[in-house]
């Protein structure tokens, strides 16, 4: 599903020889090889048909990262693309550094990002990379300060000019606000609530922050404290456990920082003995909670698309490089909506298809 704002993006191979006649960005490639591409603030000249693709990984240490690159390593083999990916180990400064690196080799066509800071990467994203005439799209996590510039950071608010689209499906306030609802819904009156969320710089997590920021005011009872995790189990086991030692009144642990920090809260309520007297609920509803949620010890969980996400935005590059239109904002739900996420619970488990965690 994509959103209803159109915002298309291309100008046709066709086209090519006059724009560059006009002034606009030399062609790469021989006349008629190649198509300019509108990325809003200004035009990129890129190969009809790309060749290579690189992806710039914010990090690989989960399983939502590890299943979106298999995902993208299988569409590029489909697609006919040599597709190379960097991972940054969630350093958002080794990151920058390979972007640069990456332009000034120039050896590749066209790129996407999934930023591990948004806001080191914009420049070299958003100006460097389109004045490289590199054509380049963005993966779940925002760059530059979209987050902070914007009232209300939705969906369509979050492509950045100079870039060709934005891919996700989590990353807005009101998949997090829908998170939020659903919770209080199933676990109505006053609750004493731990909150485990990722590295405190990566975009998403500011967006949760301030999701969570407008929503407490309508919800008093909803009483919660956020600890900062690295998306794994071990991590996540740790500051479990050590929170309900120190706070024996929770009443409810919420991870949003990767499915795989589920699987290490869910071990530390189980040891304590609290299961089924301290509930878990995630985001994610990946492969390896599924048997959490049929034994009940996760009450709820909510769709994510890796596979789709990662697939979706290879296959935008290679439409724009062709000279189709493309939209700036593509929502890879396979079920729900960015602003209605999927949630699963044991009553429809056996009809939901995980995309990660397998």
């Amino acid at each position: 599903m994509v959103s209803s704002r159109v915002l298309t993006a291309v100008v046709g191979a066709g086209l090519a020889a006059s724009l560059v006649a006009c002034g606009s960005s030399p062609s790469k490639t021989a006349s008629g090889d190649s198509t300019s591409v509108d990325v809003g603030s200004t035009t990129v000249e890129v190969p009809t048909k790309l060749k290579k693709v690189v992806f710039f990984a914010p990090g690989s240490s989960n399983t939502y990262m590890t299943d979106m690159i298999a995902s993208m390593e299988d569409k590029a083999k489909e697609l006919g693309i040599d597709l190379e990916v960097f991972d940054a180990g969630y350093d958002p400064t080794k990151q920058l550094n390979q972007i640069q690196s990456a332009i000034a080799r120039k050896n590749f066509d066209a790129a996407l990002v999934m930023p591990a800071d948004g806001t080191v990467v914009c420049k070299a994203v958003s100006e460097q990379m389109p004045d490289a005439d590199i054509l380049v799209g963005v993966l779940m996590l925002p760059v530059c300060d979209l987050i902070n510039k914007v009232d209300v950071p939705e969906a369509d608010a979050l492509w950045q000019e100079g870039t060709l689209d934005f891919v996700g499906d989590s990353t807005n306030l009101s998949y997090f606000t829908a998170l939020f609802d659903e919770a209080v819904k199933r676990n109505p009156g006053p609750q004493k609530v731990m909150i485990i969320n990722g590295p405190a710089v990566t975009p998403n997590v500011v967006l949760m922050h301030k999701a969570l920021d407008s929503w407490k005011g309508a919800h008093p009872d909803f009483e919660f404290e956020v600890v900062e995790g690295d998306f794994t189990s071990p991590t996540a086991y740790d500051l479990t456990q050590n929170y309900l030692k120190a706070h024996p009144d929770t009443t409810l642990v919420f991870n949003v920082g990767g499915y795989d920090a589920t699987l290490g809260a869910a071990k530390a309520i189980e040891e304590a003995g609290l299961t089924g007297k301290v509930v878990l609920a995630d985001l994610g509803a990946a492969d390896v909670v599924r048997p959490l949620i049929k034994d009940g010890e996760l009450q709820f969980s909510s769709g994510v698309y890796p596979k789709s996400t990662g697939a979706l935005g290879l296959e935008q590059l290679v439409a724009a490089a062709a000279g189709d239109p493309v939209e700036r904002y593509v929502d890879p739900s396979v079920l729900g909506t960015y602003d209605a996420p999927y949630m699963v619970d044991q009553s429809n488990l056996d009809e939901y298809v995980a995309e990660s965690g397998a």
